[in-house]
């Protein structure tokens, strides 16, 4: 038995998820919520559809993963911190500035063959 989760006018769709550990870096406050959040880990993750009735869609997002910081200093839960695919992440509380460790970061673990402007990075010049 198969399952075809793909409609029928699309030929193929394409999702990779690259997960990069990182540790050492400053806390971030999440514009969405306003938690500080002690990164962790970064997932990348690109989505390409192919054959959709608009044409060839692609799609990224990234999130960072890692402890919430607490009022006190000290390490609480892990949460999640989306929508850093952008140079300036938006959110209800304001805007956060990608920082640069973490432009680096997606610049070096971008897999071969999507687009760097997915991600909000300059072309490479060569």
């Amino acid at each position: 038995m198969s399952i075809d989760f793909l409609p029928d006018e699309y030929s193929r769709a394409t999702r990779t998820t690259v997960v990069v550990p990182v540790s050492g870096k400053d806390a971030l406050t999440d514009p969405s919520n306003g938690r500080v959040m002690l990164p962790a880990r970064v997932e990348i993750t690109l989505m390409l559809f192919e054959g959709t009735p608009r044409g060839d869609r692609a799609f990224a997002y990234v999130a960072l993963i890692g402890p919430r910081r607490l009022k006190s200093g000290v390490a609480g839960k892990p949460i999640t911190s989306t929508g850093w695919q952008k140079t300036s992440n938006e959110g209800p509380r304001g805007y956060a500035i990608r920082p640069a460790w973490l432009t680096n970061l997606l610049a070096d673990y971008l897999p071969m063959g999507w687009d760097p402007a997915l991600l909000d990075l300059p072309e490479e010049t060569s």
